[in-house]
């Protein structure tokens, strides 16, 4: 990283003060904010970008981000629409099964089941649930394979999760 750019230095700063996690949960509430004056999006774009030069994979970042802590909040959790982003720029292509596969590692399927069940009864399966095979949230287990569908990882809130623009991270 250059530590010409005022952003990269910001973030080096408070990297070196707080570490990664707190770094990023800062910037998440930061984000939110109304009272936050200054734009975070370009500090989450060096933190994004850092840890991708630093070769952090999903498996890192979600335990970084203490993503298996969460529970039955995962769907609703601000650092999980974190991590969404960056494995959706780490891996494009692919990034529905790299989810799945990271986060079938921390919840089994009861768990699972009862997100994506109660994604769909609060009404926000296009915006706040995975899509499961391409499918019916409802039969989440229907032959044992389930998917998540980029569009609809893109769609739990990162266009609007920083103050309303979409998040390319890797530029």
């Amino acid at each position: 990283m250059s530590t010409q750019n005022p952003e990269e230095m910001l973030f080096l700063e408070l990297k070196a003060r707080f570490g990664d996690e707190k770094v990023a949960q800062l910037l998440v509430v930061a984000a939110r904010d109304d009272k936050v004056k200054i734009d975070v999006r370009p500090l989450v774009t060096v933190q994004l970008n850092y840890w991708h030069q630093g070769g952090k994979t999903a498996e890192d970042i979600f335990n970084l981000l203490k993503l298996s802590e969460v529970g039955d909040e995962l769907f609703d959790s601000p650092m999980f629409r974190t991590w969404i982003s960056y494995v959706t720029n780490l891996n494009d292509k692919n990034s529905d099964e790299l989810m799945f596969s990271v986060i079938k590692k921390h919840y089994d399927d009861d768990i699972l089941d009862k997100l994506f069940v109660e994604a769909k009864k609060e009404g926000n399966y296009e915006n706040h649930c995975l899509k499961i095979g391409g499918g019916d949230v409802a039969e989440p287990r229907k032959n044992d394979r389930r998917r998540m569908t980029t569009g609809t990882m893109a769609s739990f809130g990162l266009n609007d999760f920083y103050t309303g623009n979409d998040v390319s991270p890797f530029i």
